[in-house]
C-alpha cells in the first residue's frame, strides 16, 4: 500500500507534516518515520561533537609537518653537499619519501622512547577526516574498536590528544636539536620550564610525556632519576597513587645519591622514614630549603600537610646564607 508523507494516522503516535515538505509517496510507515526522523536530525544536528572532531583533527595534523621539517634539518646536516639549503626541491622530496607511511610506523619511537599515544590519535584522525568518523575493519585491527563504531571524542579526549601531541612535538624538536648540537636538547629538556608549567596548570598528561623526554635525553643516572620522579609525580596527579605504587616500589636506588631514597619514600608515602632521611640530608647540606621549594616532589606534602617538620626545617646552608 502506498501512503502520503504529509498525512498518516499511526495509532498512538501523532505525526505532523514537516513545514515545507511536499506530499511524497513512500512505501511504508517505517520508511515515513525514518524519512521524517532523518530530516529532523539534519535540522537539529549537534554542533559540539563536530567541533570536538575538528579540534582533534587539527591537533593531530600539526604533528606530521613537524616531523617532515625535522627530517629536512637532519638530511641537510648529514649531506650538505647534496642538499646545500633547506629550500632544495630534492631535499623536500627525499624528506617526504622518508616520512611517508602510516602513523604506526612512528609508533615505536613515540611510544617506547617518549611514551606518547599520538600514533593512536593519528589513526582516529584518519577515520574522522576520511571516513565520516565511522570505524572500519582496518581501524579495528589497530585499535580494537568494533567496526562500524562512530568516533565521538569527548572534551577530555581532545585535551589529552592536544597535550600528548604538544609534548611529542617538544620531544622531537629536543631530540633533533640534541643530534645537531650535542647537549643542547638535553639542556632544553632539563630546563624544566615546559614541565613545571604543564604540571602547575593541571595538564598532567603533557607533563608526563615531557618527563619522559627529559629521561630519554638525560646524560647520567642522576638526571634519569630526577626525570623518573617527575613522571611519577605527574601520573599520581592524574591517575592516583595506585598507578605509580608498583613502579616506585620496584625502583632500585641503592647506587643513586641518598636524595633519591628520600624521593622514593615520599612517593610511597612512608613519611616517618622519609623524615629521618630528610633531617640527615638537611644537616649535611645535601638537601636545602630551596630544593624543597623548587622540586615538585615536595608539592604534595606541602599541600596536604605531610612532612610539616621537614618543610619548616632550615638547613645549615640556609642559615649561613642569612648571616
Amino acid at each position: 500500500m502506498r501512503i502520503l508523507a504529509s498525512a498518516v494516522d499511526v495509532p498512538g503516535m501523532a505525526i505532523q507534516p514537516l513545514p515545507g515538505l511536499m506530499p511524497t509517496e513512500l512505501d511504508s510507515v517505517d520508511e515515513l518515520l525514518y524519512f521524517q526522523a532523518y530530516l529532523q536530525a539534519v535540522g537539529q544536528a549537534r554542533r559540539t561533537p563536530m567541533l570536538l572532531r575538528a579540534l582533534l583533527v587539527a591537533a593531530v595534523s600539526t604533528f606530521e609537518p613537524l616531523v617532515t621539517r625535522m627530517m629536512h634539518l637532519l638530511l641537510q646536516h648529514t649531506d650538505p653537499s647534496t642538499y646545500p639549503n633547506l629550500t632544495s626541491p630534492e631535499l623536500d622530496a627525499k624528506a617526504r619519501k622518508l616520512c611517508f607511511g602510516a602513523p604506526e610506523q612512528w609508533r615505536d619511537v613515540l611510544v617506547n622512547r617518549f611514551g606518547v599515544a599520538a600514533a593512536a590519535d593519528a589513526v582516529d584522525r584518519h577515520v574522522i577526516a576520511h571516513r565520516g568518523s565511522v570505524t572500519d575493519q582496518r581501524h579495528s585491527d589497530k585499535t580494537g574498536t568494533e567496526p562500524g563504531t562512530v568516533l565521538t571524542p569527548t572534551a577530555e579526549d581532545v585535551q589529552a590528544a592536544i597535550d600528548d601531541i604538544g609534548a611529542a612535538r617538544f620531544g622531537i624538536v629536543a631530540a633533533v636539536w640534541d643530534h645537531l648540537s650535542p647537549g643542547m636538547g638535553r639542556r632544553l629538556a632539563e630546563s624544566g620550564v615546559p614541565f613545571h608549567e604543564s604540571l602547575h596548570a593541571g595538564r598532567w598528561r603533557q607533563a608526563a610525556v615531557l618527563a619522559r623526554v627529559e629521561e630519554a635525553l638525560a646524560a647520567d643516572a642522576a638526571g634519569i632519576a630526577v626525570a623518573k620522579v617527575n613522571r611519577w609525580i605527574t601520573l599520581e596527579q592524574g591517575m592516583g597513587y595506585e598507578a605509580i605504587r608498583d613502579g616506585v616500589q620496584d625502583w632500585n636506588v641503592d647506587d643513586l645519591p641518598t636524595v633519591f631514597s628520600l624521593a622514593r619514600l615520599i612517593l610511597l608515602r612512608d613519611d616517618e622514614r622519609a623524615l629521618r632521611i630528610a633531617q640527615q640530608l638537611l644537616t649535611s647540606g645535601e638537601l636545602t630549603q630551596q630544593h624543597i621549594e623548587d622540586w615538585p616532589l615536595f608539592d604534595g606534602p606541602k599541600r596536604t600537610g605531610r612532612l610539616t617538620t621537614l618543610i619548616a626545617a632550615e638547613s645549615p646552608a640556609d642559615r649561613s646564607a642569612t648571616l
